[in-house]
């Protein structure tokens, strides 16, 4: 059978006659040529100059007060929770330094009100008094049976859902623990971060490069989908590594 229609009194091929029809349909009737329309402009300037140069001040601000808080504040309590006197347990100094995990002795009646623990219970029977000032002393009035609990980011946590854990989570998952923790992760990585970005524009300057020549462009699309699928394994191998330790 023969591909060729006849249309106006010609013979067009069906891409021609698809292209006919395309121009002659009333959508495309209002679509008119610029008479004028000499191609590119060769001249070529700068386009949101103001957005940059705002962009840049807002960078250096984020700088500066990152520098402000690293150097005036004290960046390792983030990684700490707290007991009943606001003491980071665990931090090396401090009266509570040997006592790392953050045990809550009765949340159904106290709420949250913590004290930091060398280790969580894992019975029902120890008796867990508060300490005094010194960190060592114990306060024999203030004295609570303990309740089976299993460490989950040095929060002592009961390993079922129940009244207890549904408290002690309104604090551990609260945005203010989030976000502590995640400012945190960031600060102690910084270092690994700021390598980081500048490995990543090094190899997309390489991968630019290697794309415009005509020889390596293949070579340079292979190396990218590898690198991205070993980036990938090691970033879940990292997550896995993290479950482990919860």
């Amino acid at each position: 059978m023969s591909h060729k229609k006849k249309h106006s009194g010609r013979s067009l091929t069906k891409l021609a006659l698809f292209d006919e029809r395309d121009k002659m349909h009333p959508r495309n009737e209002t679509y008119e040529g610029i008479e004028d329309f000499t191609g590119l402009v060769r001249k070529r300037s700068k386009t949101d100059l103001v957005f940059l140069i705002i962009y840049i001040l807002c960078n250096l601000v984020a700088v500066i007060l990152f520098y402000f808080s690293v150097s005036t504040q004290d960046l390792d309590r983030l990684d700490s929770g707290y007991d009943f006197r606001g003491d980071a347990c665990g931090k090396p100094g401090t009266t509570v330094e040997d006592k790392p995990f953050v045990f809550f002795q009765d949340p159904q009646h106290q709420g949250t009100i913590a004290m930091c623990v060398t280790g969580c219970p894992v019975t029902t029977s120890q008796e867990i008094c508060f300490y005094d000032v010194d960190g060592k002393t114990l306060l024999d009035d203030y004295c609570y049976f303990s309740y089976v609990t299993i460490n989950i980011g040095r929060f002592c946590v009961p390993p079922e859902m129940g009244r207890n854990r549904t408290i002690i989570e309104s604090r551990t998952r609260s945005t203010e623990e989030v976000l502590k923790t995640a400012a945190y992760d960031l600060y102690t990585t910084y270092d690994t971060f700021v390598i980081g970005l500048i490995i990543i524009f090094a190899f997309s300057a390489i991968f630019i490069v290697t794309v415009l020549l005509s020889k390596t462009r293949k070579i340079a699309l292979a190396a990218f989908a590898i690198g991205t699928g070993l980036f990938g394994i090691n970033i879940i191998a990292l997550f896995f590594l993290e479950y482990k330790k919860v």
